[in-house]
Parts: C-alpha cells; sequence; structure tokens
C-alpha cells in the first residue's frame, strides 16, 4: 500500500512539473520569445543567443548529419547555413556531448521555430528552479527551520542577471537549480531500500554533466556527502551516452574540446572566438585584478586557489573525524559545499556575469542548512550587497572599479560561511 501511495505521489509531481512547465513555456513564448529575434546578422556583423547556437549545433548533429561539431570549421559551416551567408566568427562549444542527449528534444522544437525552442527551455529551467524553491520550503517547514535566509535568494533571482540568462538561454538558471536540488538529495537521509533517491541523484548528476565545471561541483557534492555509488553509477552513465554519440563525432573531438576548454584558462582566444569573450562583464579575481598585480600573477593566484582549494577541502570534509567535531566547523558538510562555490564564483575563469545567478543556489543551500536563525543585520546587508552583484551591469562598472565588486562578492560568501551555523543532523546525513 506504501509502494502505491509514493508511486501516486510521483505521479502527481510529474504531472504538476508538466503542467507548470507549460503554463511557464506558453506566458515566456507569447509575452517574450515571439517578440526577441535570437539571431541577427548585419554588416559582417554576427549576434546570436547562447542557447541559439547551442541548439543550431544540436539540430545539425542530430537532423542534418553533421557530426564533427568540435571542429572550428563545421562550426562556420553550421552558423553559416542558420544565417544563409558565410560566417568566419563562431562561439566556443563547451558544453559535454551528454548535452547532445538533453537538448534534443529542443532541437526538435527547433525545427518548428526558435523561439518555441527558447521558450520550451525556460519554462523548463524555471520549472526545475521552482522545483528547488518548493523543495527548500517543503525542508523548512518541516524541520521549523528559519526562511529568513530566503530574503538574498529571491534578491538574486529577480535580478539583471536572471533576466539576461533567459533572453540568452544561458544554462545558469537550470545548472543553479539541479546543483540545489542535488545538494538537498544528498544532504538529507537515506531510506534504506529506497532506490529512488539513488536514481534521482544520478539523474542530477547527469544533467550536470553537460558543462564540465558544473559536474565537478556535483562530483564534489556527491564526494562530500558520500554518495559514492551514485558518483561511479553517474560517471558510468556519462561515459555510456558519451560512448554511443562519440562515432559522428571523430575521434579526434576529445582533443578538439579539450583546445577549447583551454582558451578560458590560458585566455589566448582564436580570432574567430575573440568576439565572443567579455573578460570585462567577468567578476572574477583574474579580470579584477590583472591591472593591480598584473595578468601573470592573478592567473597563477586563481590556479592555485582553484588546484589546491577543492582537493583540500573535499578531503577535509570527508574524513569523518572533522565532521563529527562541531556543526559550525569549516568543514563541516554544508559548509564545504559553499565553500566550493564560492571558490567557483570567485576564481574560476568559467564563472561570467550569467553565473552570478549561482548566488542564488549558494543562499538556497545555506537556507536549507542553517541550524540556527541568522540576525536582521546580516540578512538585510547580505540581501543589498547581492542586488548590487546581480544587477552590477544596470548600475554599471564606470561606478567602482571591478576589484571592488570582486571585494564585494568575497565579502558576501565568506561571510555567509562564517555566520551560517549548520544544522548538526546534515553532517550525518551520508552517514
Amino acid at each position: 500500500m506504501m509502494g502505491f501511495v509514493s508511486r501516486k505521489k510521483l505521479v502527481f509531481k510529474a504531472a504538476l512539473f508538466a503542467l507548470i512547465w507549460a503554463v511557464l513555456s506558453y506566458v515566456f513564448h507569447f509575452h517574450v520569445s515571439r517578440n526577441v529575434n535570437f539571431l541577427q546578422r548585419s554588416d559582417q556583423i554576427l549576434k546570436i543567443a547562447d542557447l541559439a547556437y547551442y541548439l543550431e549545433i544540436v539540430r545539425a548533429f542530430w537532423f542534418r548529419g553533421l557530426g564533427q561539431i568540435y571542429r572550428l570549421d563545421v562550426q562556420q559551416q553550421i552558423l553559416s547555413a542558420a544565417t544563409g551567408a558565410p560566417v568566419a566568427a563562431s562561439m566556443p562549444l563547451n558544453v559535454f556531448p551528454t548535452a547532445l542527449i538533453l537538448w534534443l528534444p529542443f532541437a526538435a522544437a527547433l525545427q518548428h521555430s526558435m523561439a518555441l525552442a527558447f521558450s520550451f527551455w525556460n519554462g523548463f529551467s524555471l520549472t526545475v528552479m521552482i522545483a528547488a524553491f518548493l523543495r527548500l520550503f517543503e525542508n523548512l517547514a518541516r524541520n521549523g527551520r528559519s526562511k529568513m535566509l530566503l530574503l538574498p535568494v529571491f534578491f538574486a533571482f529577480l535580478s539583471d542577471a536572471a533576466a539576461a540568462c533567459l533572453i540568452i538561454g544561458q544554462t545558469s538558471i537550470f545548472l543553479g537549480a539541479v546543483l540545489m536540488l542535488l545538494f538537498m538529495q544528498c544532504s538529507e537521509k537515506r531510506d534504506r531500500g529506497k532506490s529512488t533517491q539513488s536514481v534521482m541523484e544520478v539523474l542530477l548528476l547527469l544533467a550536470l554533466s553537460i558543462k564540465p565545471q558544473y559536474f565537478a561541483l556535483g562530483l564534489a557534492i556527491a564526494l562530500i556527502c558520500r554518495r559514492f555509488t551514485v558518483l561511479i553509477m553517474a560517471l558510468g552513465g556519462a561515459g555510456i551516452i558519451t560512448l554511443l554519440v562519440s562515432p559522428p563525432l571523430g575521434l579526434d573531438w576529445p582533443a578538439h574540446y579539450l583546445n577549447t576548454l583551454q582558451l578560458y584558462s590560458s585566455g589566448n582566444i582564436l580570432p574567430a572566438y575573440r568576439d565572443s569573450f567579455a573578460p570585462e562583464l567577468m567578476n572574477i579575481f583574474r579580470y579584477s585584478f590583472e591591472t593591480v598585480v598584473g595578468a601573470g600573477l592573478a592567473t597563477l593566484i586563481s590556479l592555485l586557489f582553484l588546484v589546491i582549494g577543492y582537493p583540500t577541502i573535499i578531503l577535509a570534509s570527508m574524513t569523518r573525524s572533522f565532521q563529527r567535531r562541531s556543526a559550525g566547523v569549516w568543514c563541516s558538510m554544508p559548509k564545504s559545499v559553499l565553500m566550493l562555490l564560492a571558490i567557483y564564483l570567485l576564481f574560476s575563469p568559467h564563472s561570467g556575469y550569467y553565473e552570478e545567478v549561482l548566488i542564488v543556489s549558494f543562499f538556497g543551500i545555506a537556507a536549507f542548512s542553517a541550524g540556527q536563525p541568522v540576525g536582521w543585520a546580516w540578512i538585510l546587508l547580505w540581501s543589498v550587497v547581492s542586488c548590487v552583484l546581480v544587477n552590477r551591469l544596470l548600475i554599471s562598472p564606470v561606478v567602482a572599479p571591478m576589484w571592488c565588486y570582486w571585494l564585494l562578492k568575497g565579502f558576501l560568501l565568506l561571510s555567509v560561511v562564517a555566520v551560517m551555523k549548520p544544522a548538526p543532523e546534515l553532517n550525518s546525513a551520508a552517514d
């Protein structure tokens, strides 16, 4: 009887998800998508939204037989076909082959119209974010935890950065919501014999695998939460999907893909990709401080924080003796995840303006984990700072040098980690 009730509840949630997705897609389509030109070409200048580019690539792979999509000449061929004229410029394709599966339905919608494909994707992304919010509300209500930390969550979400994500179809809203759901799923105690929990965690990790930097964060969460079986299954699933789609990609696709990824870390941008990079908009240490300490030193410091910080935090958090000393220590499970997100937002070369939306995930995880209320003074301060950061382009960097915004973000993230006291039971949820 319990199994029947659980299945009935699952069907209800799936139906509710589909209904919200349909409504949001309809609203976005008739009020936004139909009025936006996602691909424009004039006077040798090509303007294309991120999702439009990705979906043109995925459509060419599945429906037009163009397999070697990680090659620059193939990307130029696809864009030339989409615009009806030769195109010399392109964008780096930094998504993993698993994205070919996730975006297949949206590429199919593109066969009808770009506006429809955009509407379906943004409706889907917003529905996943709503699912994360509902899961967060449910947990806070069930455990009687403070809801005050939700204020900066909404300030960060109702922002210019989030709106820009929707207009260009960026993945930050979707992947940020998936990160929240993965943490909430992994940090709660597992019901023995309930395999749906593991299946959900694997699916969430596979969704994150479309971009390697998010997949790395997801795998780190699985490690910190000691979900070793889930981690192995997710790696195996991503590997199987990649093997299945690899033959059309060509034997040399890993080399082309790695070359694309190193563009972000090296800063040596190919001329064809140069117009798609906007380092002046990236609030990360490298670009914020390159005029202060020099580009070489700023890059080295960023690399050291990523290479040393990630494994150090993961190893410290995985050590049970550290976890059980105190729920408030810096290497407790929730704080470890928050520190990983902070390092990503402050130092990763992949953390552009649109990734500021991850502040939503950061505060969502903090609110889910908080075991004690936080003072109103901190809440209001964090809300104001979040509002400044996610609306930075509206405020304009002219107001202050970029390094000031970086210091502001560093203060925001690290003060939350320092002040927030996680619930003690979360440290043993994975045991």
